[in-house]
C-alpha cells in the first residue's frame, strides 16, 4: 500500500480529515501487517492516536493461514493495549 502513489497520498492527505471527523474515537483495528505499517508512518509513537491503534492484530481472511498463530504471538501485547491504552484512559476522566 505505502508504495502505490495513489494510495500513499490518500492515507497522507484524506485519512486524516476522516479522523477527525470522529472525536470520540477509542479503537483502530488495522486488518494486516500492510496497513499496520501505514499508520506507523502516519500517527507519531507518543501520539494519542498511536496508542488507540491494536498493534498486532492479524488480517481475519481466510487466506491468511497464519492468522490464528499471529495472534497467539501478539495476544498479550495487544491485551495490554486495550487494558492501558483505552480502558485505563476511561477510568481517569
Amino acid at each position: 500500500m505505502g508504495s502505490v502513489d495513489i494510495l500513499r497520498k490518500y492515507i497522507m492527505e484524506e485519512f486524516s480529515k476522516e479522523l477527525d471527523c470522529v472525536p470520540d474515537l477509542k479503537l483502530i483495528i488495522p486488518l494486516g501487517a500492510a496497513v499496520e505499517e501505514i499508520l506507523k508512518e502516519f500517527f507519531e509513537p507518543k501520539s494519542a492516536q498511536y496508542s488507540k491503534v491494536l498493534w498486532g492484530f492479524p488480517h481475519p481472511s481466510g487466506l491468511n493461514g497464519r492468522r490464528k498463530i499471529q495472534f497467539e504471538e501478539k495476544r498479550e501485547s495487544m491485551l495490554d493495549i486495550l487494558e492501558n491504552g483505552i480502558y485505563s484512559r476511561q477510568s481517569n476522566t
